[in-house]
């Protein structure tokens, strides 16, 4: 990316980033200083079969955030509303987001859980829902998440984790990015989705045990 993204960019270019994760707009916006950064999170259940070639499982809403150097709320910008109209004369839904920062924790209160436990335990959604054991360590991880993102300036309201859980069990047997990672032994996005969050909830005295923990699972995998 360090090679190719900059000359590849034109003088006023918006650059979306649709990777999981935190702090990810940081580092593209740092390859292209002059040119606005957009987040865009894709909350949509699908799978790389072959290169270019992507199944589309269920679900699609992309949702995006204006990255902003200072980490407060940027609102929606010119460039999110010409970008998302574009998305939405493609048939793709789109949810304009007034906070990246709130966007991407919301979006770990996924991640975090599911990529996690279905990678260290080699199942699909549908098997770590349908074990009790493990459905209650969705729902702990979830809550170590809500704690993080509230310390961290991510205003995400309570039930959403619920509702993230429903739309889990709704989907059936999904296989999440980073398990499909390691059966095809390529590397796990640890850093974004897990180290990175877990230093921002240090720096703001946020414990989060589970979190640690697991992420100690997975790179163990590595």
């Amino acid at each position: 990316m360090v090679d190719l993204l900059p000359p590849a960019v034109g003088s006023g270019a918006a650059v979306v980033v649709m990777q999981n994760g935190l702090g990810v707009e940081a580092e593209v916006a740092a390859l292209v200083p002059g040119n606005p950064v957009l987040g865009g999170l894709s909350f949509l259940c699908s799978n790389k079969i072959g290169p270019g070639h992507i199944r589309h499982i269920d679900y699609g809403q992309v949702r995006f955030g204006a990255f902003s150097t200072t980490g407060s709320s940027a609102g929606v910008t010119a460039e999110m509303k010409a970008i998302g109209a574009d998305f939405e004369a493609a048939g793709i839904p789109v949810v304009l987001e007034e906070d990246l920062n709130t966007a991407r924790w919301k979006k770990l209160v996924w991640n975090i859980p599911y990529n996690g436990l279905c990678t260290a335990h080699d199942l699909p959604t549908d098997g770590i829902m349908g074990r009790p054991d493990l459905a209650d360590e969705v729902a702990v991880l979830m809550a170590e998440v809500l704690r993080a993102a509230e310390a961290c300036g991510a205003e995400i309201a309570p039930e959403f984790a619920a509702s993230m859980r429903a739309d889990t069990i709704r989907m059936g047997a999904y296989l999440p990015s980073m398990l499909i990672d390691r059966r095809e032994s390529r590397p796990l996005e640890l850093e974004a989705i897990y180290r990175r969050p877990l230093a921002a909830a240090r720096q703001a005295g946020v414990a989060c045990p589970r979190i640690e923990a697991l992420a100690t699972r997975l790179q163990d995998l590595v």
